[in-house]
């Protein structure tokens, strides 16, 4: 029993290496418009494809002109990949992503509020899993209808 449990806690500790949380509680958007006056939250390069999911709850509304620099969203290096478009917006100001299947790279969400203001930022960096069918061999099938065919031709033999 002891052995089964140590396997399966290293096996799920195996699976959750590479997750990863990003918690900012009190951040702080200074007022102005500037590409300097821009929040960039930058998360660290990722090596292989991940799952991106979380929340950002600003204590302002988001600013939405349509310079590159300002343009709410998900960058991948320095080019946007996620627009306002792709963000469920929840009550009030607070914004939900989750986006599955993102490549390896370097990301950073960028924003601006509109006066400045608060906002609190969460998200969780997990690898992407897919689930993959396997498709039989063509030698696997022809030995397995071998097989059924062996199995059928004894039966009709005792009959």
């Amino acid at each position: 029993m002891f052995w089964k449990l140590t396997c399966a806690g290293v096996m799920f500790a195996a699976l959750n290496a590479n997750a990863a949380t990003i918690t900012i509680t009190n951040g702080y958007d200074e007022p102005g418009a500037a590409s300097g006056k821009t929040e960039i939250i930058d998360f660290a390069p990722q090596n292989t494809a991940f799952n991106l999911l979380g929340s950002l709850d600003l204590d302002g509304a988001l600013q939405k002109n349509g310079n590159q620099d300002f343009v709410f969203g998900l960058y991948k290096n320095n080019t946007l990949i996620k627009g306002l478009a792709d963000f469920t917006a929840a009550s009030g100001d607070v914004y939900r992503f989750n986006f599955s299947n993102l490549a390896s790279g370097t990301y950073s969400l960028r924003f601006n509020i509109n006066g400045g203001g608060n906002y609190s930022f969460n998200a969780n960096l997990t690898p992407f899993s897919s689930v993959v069918t396997p498709v039989p061999e063509p030698e696997s099938m022809a030995l397995m209808l071998v097989g059924l065919g062996a199995i059928v031709a004894r039966r009709f033999k005792k009959a």
